[in-house]
């Protein structure tokens, strides 16, 4: 498992002493000639630089057995997860260019895609805020604590919780 993220890093190795934990990024572990028949990129290329996606995907693409598949999972750019991001900032991942880019590279017959909700629920508003700082990723956001937190209240106050569903794409790339 690759995870650039110390402390889940830490935390995964732990808990699954059994998996080769990488704590780094993708793009700098050499993964040699092992081979695999799954890869799972679960929101993460928001963290690498859009002109590198292609060769980062093509970097895991090398490392699948035949038949194996990479699943990339990224939030929509619409529905209230959506909402909530374009809020406080005004990016969105530019999914119908890579789904096309993709097609390009790997030919249609290998490109699928899906589309699913989640939801997002917590029992209090500091876990809602706490979950709304990790979407937005950027640290300066940290500043926002307060205004996310009228966002939330306003926006997403149920009952018993606090309640967000969020739209996702699924891109997978099969390998021949």
């Amino acid at each position: 498992m690759v995870e650039p993220n110390a402390k889940l890093a830490s935390y995964i190795k732990r808990s699954c002493p059994h998996f080769t934990t990488y704590n780094d990024i993708f793009g700098k572990v050499n993964l040699g000639s092992k081979r695999y028949d799954f890869i799972l990129c679960s929101h993460v290329l928001y963290y690498i630089e859009e002109d590198h996606w292609l060769t980062t995907i093509e970097k895991m693409h090398r490392h699948l057995i035949a038949g194996g598949r990479i699943a990339i999972v990224l939030q929509s750019p619409i529905g209230e997860v959506a909402n909530f991001f374009n809020w406080f900032t005004h990016y969105d991942v530019n999914i119908l260019k890579l789904w096309h880019d993709l097609i390009r590279r790997y030919g249609d017959d290998a490109i699928e895609v899906r589309y699913f909700l989640n939801e997002i629920m917590t029992e209090s508003l500091d876990d809602m805020v706490t979950i709304g700082l990790f979407l937005l990723i950027d640290r300066r956001f940290w500043k926002c604590r307060d205004k996310i937190r009228q966002y939330f209240e306003l926006h997403h106050k149920k009952d018993d919780c606090y309640r967000m569903t969020q739209d996702e794409n699924l891109l997978v790339i099969k390998k021949s």
